[in-house]
């Protein structure tokens, strides 16, 4: 599929009001797209990362993997507590915590091909999309080899309730960082 048809197809989807996770994804796979046929997913690292997320029940594959090591790793240090662990990986990391680092990619994606920003116009309506992913990667975790994190997952008891847990090598200390939505 040439690049100008997919870039129309998600135009159509991103006017719309995006209201269920097939949408989510559908929008996902083909940003994922794009950035793969103009070889852009270090330059949009986030949004592959989530596009990736998305569509695994478990990450395991080092390029992806590594996103959340490299980021995360050097605020671990096993021998503090996981309050003080999630305390500093949140205050070093706040954009990926509250998905602003998310919203900034891809408003930046939608901008530079031209694309609906209408998902962006309104927060409730980015609201409803962060929503709708967080559903899909809750529990779909992230396993890391050969670094400081184990694994890594987005944990959920309820709607606007997330949490990412971390499972640390060497300790029983599970560091705990709680995601705050804006929105609804």
């Amino acid at each position: 599929m040439a690049k100008e048809a997919i870039i129309e197809k998600l135009e159509h989807v991103l006017t719309d009001q995006v209201e269920n996770e097939c949408q989510v994804i559908y929008i996902l796979t083909r940003m994922r797209k794009i950035l793969e046929i103009n070889d852009q997913k270090k330059e949009y690292g986030v949004v592959n990362f989530y596009s990736d997320w998305a569509l695994h029940p478990k990450l395991t594959h080092a390029n992806t993997t590594s996103f959340i090591a490299l980021k995360f790793e050097p605020h671990i240090d096993v021998a503090k507590s996981s309050h003080d662990i999630a305390k500093l990986l949140k205050s070093t990391n706040p954009g990926f915590f509250k998905l602003d680092d998310l919203k900034n990619e891809f408003k930046l994606f939608c901008e530079e091909y031209g694309l609906s920003t209408k998902i962006f116009d309104v927060e409730d309506n980015w609201h409803d999309f962060m929503r709708l992913l967080l559903e899909i990667i809750k529990d779909c975790p992230i396993v890391i080899k050969n670094s400081k994190i184990k694994q890594m997952t987005l944990v959920g008891s309820s709607l606007d309730d997330y949490s990412y847990k971390f499972n640390l090598v060497g300790t029983r200390e599970i560091p705990i960082v709680k995601l705050k939505l804006k929105g609804k």
